[in-house]
């Protein structure tokens, strides 16, 4: 009898995966791969899953098997997560804060919506159809929510935004970062819904009442999140279902 296979394949959101299934295991899920694809940094090349190997990796999946994307996930935070020289807002349907902010531009949601789109259906959305390719059941896991607490955020940058001072430039409003993320999760779940993956919320279980990650799902930096919720994540992929 064969073992139906999880791979979870993705960026730099797959580590809080990667370490929340050293933490529980994964039994219930198969046998199971967890991987970062390869990338240069600094000059150095870090190992992982070559985006060549993408379309492989779909062809060789059976229909009882998993496939999980973390692809991606971090163009909100790069794109809103500083103060802007010139701040903005916009509407965000569905969200729970619609005031605009008075001290801010007013941006039409279509013109943020054809921004985001752009950025999902790039590099991301070209590996993602990749993976979409075979007999296996995909899915794409949403982002992690934002974080809230300014003071966090500032204390614990990452280098990149580190190297645009952002303790000089400031954050954005907590507000508008909610508003990125769903943006750009409503983007992504459209391209998932057109080539046939399934988008996979970020689990309640991790979010506060207002929508942004609970502290105690915080990752060491300002935009990832930690082992506890992979672990949680990690319960979410085993009770979905699988393909005949």
């Amino acid at each position: 009898m064969s073992t139906t296979k999880t791979t979870i394949i993705g960026d730099s959101h797959t580590i809080a995966i990667k370490d929340g299934f050293a933490k529980r295991g994964g039994a219930d899920l198969g046998e199971v791969m967890i991987d970062r694809l390869q990338q240069i940094k600094n000059g150095v090349l870090r190992e992982g899953v070559a985006e060549s190997e993408l379309e492989e990796i779909a062809a060789a999946a059976q229909p009882g098997d998993l496939i999980v994307s973390v692809l991606g996930g971090n163009q909100f935070n790069v794109f809103g997560l500083m103060r802007h020289p010139e701040p903005f807002d916009f509407i965000e349907p569905g969200d729970p804060d619609e005031a605009l902010d008075p001290e801010a531009r007013a941006i039409p949601v279509k013109i943020m919506e054809a921004t985001f789109e752009r950025f999902v259906r790039g590099r991301d959305g070209k590996l993602l159809k990749k993976l979409a390719g075979g007999k296996a059941t995909v899915l794409h896991l949403e982002a992690p929510p934002p974080k809230d607490d300014d003071a966090f955020i500032l204390s614990h940058a990452e280098t990149y935004f580190k190297k645009l001072d952002i303790s000089t430039v400031g954050l954005s409003k907590p507000a508008l970062r909610r508003k990125l993320w769903r943006l750009q999760s409503r983007m992504t779940k459209a391209l998932c819904d057109e080539i046939g993956v399934v988008f996979v919320p970020a689990p309640d279980a991790t979010k506060d009442p207002s929508g942004f990650l609970k502290r105690d799902y915080y990752g060491r930096d300002a935009t990832h999140a930690n082992a506890a919720y992979g672990v949680v994540v990690l319960d979410q992929i085993a009770g979905h279902p699988r393909g005949a």
